[in-house]
């Protein structure tokens, strides 16, 4: 009786320690295949003339549960089309995939091996969010770098979860050639923005 007893209270201890990291497992449907639908990533970056905004279109990766328990979380790939990044100017998106050699590095990935809640699931509403880091890799025209991650997770509207945030890089060290000319300088760091929208469980 004794013996069963303290089973029955390790149990509830074991349990009350690792509830909060398990409700991340029920919340979150995952792995979810990310698109258009469900990511939109945006760029931006100053000129002498002024700031130039981008999107990338019709982007694609995974977002998929690491494990429910410790730090890892979370796992993120992510693939943008070089030739896809579009600054709603044909002159201006012809030159930046020209000097970003679209046809021969066709592709910008971004690993996010390992994003971090800071607090619990529960905590995660649509007045209260919760903020994360993750440090990973992008690859652009073969070259990879380090990138560090930061954003917030809310609840949405539709009871899913929404994950934004932000970065930013120095397109110099990827071997893109240098887009300036004589009487316009275009600054070397590029900031980028994103979302990824993520369904309720079903």
């Amino acid at each position: 009786m004794i013996l069963r007893l303290l089973v029955c209270v390790l149990l509830y201890f074991a349990t009350s320690m690792l509830g909060s990291e398990d409700l991340w497992a029920e919340s979150w449907n995952l792995p979810l295949r990310l698109d258009s639908n469900s990511m939109k990533i945006n760029f931006s970056l100053d000129s002498t003339w002024h700031t130039v905004q981008g999107e990338a279109k019709n982007p694609s990766g995974l977002l998929r549960l690491v494990s429910t328990k410790g730090n890892g979380i979370l796992a993120a790939t992510l693939t943008i089309r070089s030739n896809a990044l579009d600054t709603n100017n044909e002159n201006r998106d012809s030159k930046m995939r020209r000097v970003m050699e679209s046809a021969e590095y066709p592709f910008i990935s971004i690993s996010a091996p390992s994003i971090i809640p800071s607090c619990k699931e529960s905590e995660v509403t649509i007045d209260h969010s919760c903020s994360y880091e993750s440090r990973g890799t992008i690859t652009i025209r073969n070259v990879s770098r380090p990138i560090v991650l930061r954003g917030k997770l809310v609840r949405n509207g539709a009871g899913g979860l929404t994950v934004s945030g932000e970065s930013s890089l120095d397109w110099s060290l990827f071997g893109v050639h240098d887009p300036s000319i004589l009487v316009a300088r275009v600054d070397r760091i590029v900031s980028i923005t994103f979302e990824i929208t993520i369904p309720p469980s079903r």
